[in-house]
C-alpha cells in the first residue's frame, strides 16, 4: 500500500494532523492529548493511552515513512481562556480548589483583554470551560493558541 494512502487513513482514523513533532503543555504525550480529544473526558483514562500509544507505535512501526507525522493538537490541556473576568472571580476559582490550584494566570492585555487560567491539571479544556460555566457562571473557552503555550505570542 503506497505510503500516501497510509498517511490519510492514519490520519482519517485517529483524526491527526501533519506537523513538525509536538512539545505538549504540562508535558503531555501525544496519545495523552489524543485520548483527551478523542474521548471527551474530563481527563484521559489510562486504559485509552496505553491503547493509542500501542496503535501509534504499530503503525509507524509498519510505515517508517510517516514516522515523523505526529498529532496537532486542537487546544492546551488545562488551559481556558475567559474573555472577561475580575480578580476576585480567579481567587474564588483558585480557593476553591474544585480543579486544584491554578498553576498561572496570564492576563494578555489589561483592562477587559482575555485572560488565560492554566490549571495544574491537563484537563480537557471543553469539559473545563463546561464546568467553569455551571459552577461560577463563566464563559471559558479552549486556548488554542500554540504560540502561547510555549510562552510566545498572545491570544487571537
Amino acid at each position: 500500500m503506497p505510503w500516501q494512502i497510509v498517511c490519510i487513513l492514519f490520519l482519517g482514523i485517529v483524526g491527526l494532523g501533519l506537523s513538525a513533532p509536538a512539545y505538549f503543555n504540562k508535558h503531555l504525550e501525544e496519545a495523552e492529548q489524543i485520548a483527551l480529544e478523542s474521548t471527551g473526558l474530563m481527563q484521559p483514562l489510562d486504559p485509552v493511552v496505553r491503547r493509542i500509544m500501542r496503535d501509534l507505535k504499530a503503525i509507524r512501526q509498519a510505515y517508517p515513512e510517516i514516522e515523523n507525522v505526529v498529532h496537532r493538537k486542537k487546544w492546551i490541556p488545562g488551559e481556558v481562556v475567559v474573555r472577561r473576568i475580575s480578580d476576585d472571580e480567579i481567587n474564588l476559582i483558585d480557593d476553591s480548589r474544585l480543579f486544584g490550584r491554578l498553576q498561572d494566570v496570564r492576563k494578555v492585555r489589561s483592562g477587559s483583554g482575555p485572560t488565560v487560567l492554566v490549571f495544574s491539571q491537563a484537563y480537557n479544556p471543553e469539559r473545563l470551560a463546561e464546568s467553569l460555566y455551571q459552577k461560577f457562571g463563566l464563559k471559558a473557552e479552549p486556548n488554542t493558541n500554540s504560540e502561547d503555550a510555549f510562552g510566545a505570542g498572545s491570544i487571537t
